[in-house]
């Protein structure tokens, strides 16, 4: 039988900061994605990794802040300090700012809560699968439809 600490070692992805200090950050759970909210229609559409960040709405930058927010202030497991929503110069000794969080690893941060650079390519690449473009499967296309919703 595994220990507890062999499940969430294996929920867990170590980054290295910009600092050189190395923290594990754990995965994303429905939890956390069901807390940030809708994904905007622009992000659920096949062109969504082709758009500029400058060219998003309000709405798909507001969920994208959520998504960063999420990572940073509840993902990171590291023993030796928390990420915390306070302002800079007000957190206690065994606390960061979110202010203070540097661009550079809080996209590491975020990358690895999403599963790290690794889930993100196989990601691309089922993509690439399911393009019609590319041929379609034995039933045709894949088709998203929303779920019937009982009346």
């Amino acid at each position: 039988m595994s220990k507890a600490s062999d499940y969430k070692s294996g929920r867990t992805l170590p980054v290295t900061l910009s600092t050189g200090d190395t923290i594990k950050v754990r995965r994303f759970t429905r939890d956390d994605y069901l807390s940030i909210g809708d994904i905007p229609s622009v992000l659920r559409t096949e062109d969504a990794a082709k758009i500029k960040a400058s060219d998003l709405p309000p709405d798909a930058l507001e969920f994208f802040r959520k998504l960063t927010r999420r990572a940073l202030l509840h993902c990171v497991v590291s023993p030796d300090f928390k990420i915390v929503d306070k302002p800079a110069g007000r957190e206690a000794d065994d606390e960061i700012s979110v202010e203070l969080i540097a661009d550079e690893d809080t996209q590491k941060i975020l990358d690895a809560a999403q599963g790290g650079k690794e889930a993100a390519l196989n990601a691309t690449s089922f993509r690439a699968e399911q393009d019609p473009a590319a041929g379609a499967g034995p039933d045709g296309p894949a088709v998203f439809r929303e779920p019937a919703v009982a009346a």
